[in-house]
């Protein structure tokens, strides 16, 4: 084992509370959640999900603990839907219908009632506001659908330099800084990203699979634990948590 010295993991350690540690490359991350760094589907899942596809085409359902999707409870689907309002209201991390869908994100039962929160959640992060905006922000995500990295990364800088408080720019590019393993980068961004909403549940997972890339697992643990906090209900996190304590404390046995 070595002890990692970088700033930006460093730094990141210390906004989430988590204390520096040493790396071990042993862990092998498992099935990914929906809720891991987004850019791939419309409720927002990304990094993970991405290169799950690559690996393991039925990990992401594995991970699911929601049972079918069909089992949504109504009044929760339609809180969400009405909370998200309509497409031309003020958006991104200030939008003020976020307080009271981050409130009840924490008090869903199960997964599958969390989803319909979650996926409002994605949809107000994701909308700049301004067609040019949401225009940069599709190319990007299009981008980076069909792998074509540099272009998305193109994309999203331009997005962040018209818009430079748009935190789901700083977490997009973050998560195609995490695909081209460009993690110090990925870190920054996701600094930024944190920096301008706090709450960002898919830019604390991307930091826990940076953790896991550098076999940092204390840091993954601490990282997919403050998604908990957040988002109790996330299948990934839970599935990561899970994993990493069991591990750790057979470690210390």
């Amino acid at each position: 084992m070595i002890r990692d010295s970088s700033e930006p993991l460093l730094r990141i350690r210390r906004r989430m509370g988590i204390r520096p540690g040493t790396v071990c490359r042993l862990y092998a991350p498992g099935p990914p959640g929906p809720d891991a760094e987004p850019g791939s589907t419309p409720a927002g899942g990304g990094a993970e999900s991405m290169r799950s596809r690559r690996c393991t085409p039925k990990g992401r359902a594995a991970a699911c603990e929601a049972g079918p999707l069909r089992a949504l409870v109504p009044a929760l689907a339609l809180l969400a839907a009405s909370l998200a309002g309509p497409p031309d209201a003020a958006a991104d991390q200030r939008d003020p219908r976020l307080p009271e869908l981050f409130a009840a994100l924490a008090e869903a039962p199960d997964p599958a009632q969390a989803l319909p929160i979650e996926g409002a959640i994605w949809g107000i992060w994701l909308d700049g506001g301004d067609p040019a905006l949401d225009e940069l922000m599709a190319r990007g995500v299009e981008a980076m659908r069909a792998s074509r990295l540099r272009d998305a990364a193109e994309r999203f800088t331009e997005l962040i330099l018209a818009a430079p408080e748009f935190a789901e720019a700083w977490n997009k590019r973050a998560t195609v800084y995490y695909l081209m393993d460009r993690y110090e980068d990925s870190v920054r961004d996701i600094e930024r990203t944190l920096a301008l909403e706090p709450r960002h549940f898919g830019a604390i997972s991307g930091m826990g699979l940076i953790f896991l890339a550098r076999g940092d697992e204390e840091g993954a643990l601490g990282a997919f634990e403050k998604v908990l906090e957040i988002h109790p209900r996330a299948p990934g996190a839970r599935f990561h948590v899970e994993r990493l304590r069991e591990r750790l404390e057979g470690r210390r046995i």
